[in-house]
């Protein structure tokens, strides 16, 4: 079982290294830049915006052009990938210069055409303190960190380990991605909990963390995606890459 593990890190050791390479450097932006040229760097169609938005647009290309069957949850992944990038960049409101109607302002925080700028979404209140409890859970941070690590790290998991839960996801035809590249969610979130720690009660660099992360995220979405169009004719959906050698 270790072994089918070495072998699956063996086939993606270059994900891994581009992985390991982009999630260290992002979060040493911290060490090298300042807290105005950090707060300047993640702000709105900032450099990391811009790029998470690309990553997250180009995952969802990934998967698209990867759906030789037409597998529903291959078309949803790439959808909501998709709906992720055009949220990030606030869906070019900026660049073409799109008011936001008047209603969908007063409920969005930062008075946008986003939905995960609503108040109920978004990871501050108007008064722009921080959500806690049950709020948190409904912000969209919390929920696209829960789906990242259900789909990159719980999922490979249970289809590997647990027979019943493979059978469903065959059954069902779910596409499980490989295990040696969604922990690196886990990776970037330990070094997201890390910095907050570092910046402390620092409310504007703290800010900044969030899109550091969602960069990460983006890229290691990309990373996954551009497994599944690699290997787009001959993945089996629904059994993890270890199946085919354990």
């Amino acid at each position: 079982m270790i072994r089918s593990y070495i072998r699956e890190m063996k086939l993606q050791k270059m994900k891994m290294i581009s992985s390991t390479f982009v999630i260290l450097f992002s979060w040493l932006l911290f060490f090298i830049f300042s807290k105005a040229e950090m707060i300047n760097i993640t702000a709105e169609d900032g450099i990391i915006e811009s790029l998470t938005a690309f990553f997250l647009f180009s995952a969802s290309v990934s998967f698209f052009l990867s759906n030789k069957k037409h597998n529903f949850f291959i078309y949803a992944l790439s959808f909501i990938l998709f709906f992720g990038a055009g949220e990030e960049i606030s869906w070019g409101q900026r660049i073409f210069n799109i008011q936001t109607p008047d209603e969908l302002k007063n409920m969005n925080v930062q008075g946008e055409i986003t939905l995960h700028n609503l108040e109920i979404f978004n990871r501050t209140n108007f008064d722009n303190s921080y959500k806690s409890g049950i709020r948190n859970l409904l912000t969209m941070d919390v929920l696209f960190r829960i789906f990242s690590f259900s789909f990159g790290i719980l999922l490979p998991f249970l289809v590997f380990h647990v027979n019943f839960i493979k059978k469903i996801t065959i059954q069902l035809k779910i596409p499980v991605p490989p295990i040696s590249i969604g922990i690196f969610f886990l990776l970037t979130y330990i070094f997201l909990r890390l910095i907050l720690v570092f910046v402390g009660t620092d409310m504007d660099t703290k800010l900044a963390t969030p899109e550091v992360f969602e960069f990460t995220a983006s890229y290691i979405w990309f990373m996954i995606g551009t497994y599944f169009f690699a290997h787009r004719n001959s993945i089996i959906m629904g059994q993890d890459i270890k199946n085919t050698f354990a």
